[in-house]
């Protein structure tokens, strides 16, 4: 942000508003289109050649989960951060449309933490159907089935 800041400053082209709206809202949704990218849905819970089980397949999700919400947190205080510090300053205002630039990345992030609760849900369920239960069941094929 501070290099997009000394653009701003410097540079006559990105100096409207209009253009440096454009500029941001194109690194914003190259961020979020990263991070869509290493979270697939249709890849999220099912079990990958790399994982041995379900369970360290949900640990591999959920962690890609988190550090999504980090990157996508990170890019909107950042933004809101630096935007604050020039109005502070007293240089003109940043005064973009900010839900060009945020609305993707707030999505984004209620969809990633919706994601992370069913992933500790199915994680939960996991515990759930593991041996402690096949043991007082004695029907382990049909947990396994369920699985």
């Amino acid at each position: 942000m501070n290099g997009l800041r000394t653009v701003w400053i410097i540079s006559r082209h990105y100096k409207t508003d209009d253009k440096m709206m454009h500029l941001l809202t194109l690194i914003s949704n190259e961020i979020a289109d990263k991070v869509e990218n290493q979270i697939n849905i249709k890849e999220l819970y099912t079990l990958t050649e790399d994982s041995h089980s379900y369970e360290e397949q949900l640990n591999v999700s959920l962690n890609n989960i988190k550090l999504g919400l980090n990157i996508l947190k990170s890019w909107h205080h950042l933004w809101k951060t630096t935007r604050q510090k020039i109005e502070e300053e007293g240089l003109e205002r940043w005064d973009f449309a900010v839900p060009a630039i945020s609305s993707r990345i707030d999505h984004m992030v209620t969809v990633l933490k919706d994601l992370e609760k069913n992933t500790e849900i199915l994680k939960k369920f996991l515990v759930f159907l593991g041996p402690d239960l096949k043991a007082v069941t004695g029907n382990s094929e049909g947990i396994d089935v369920l699985i």
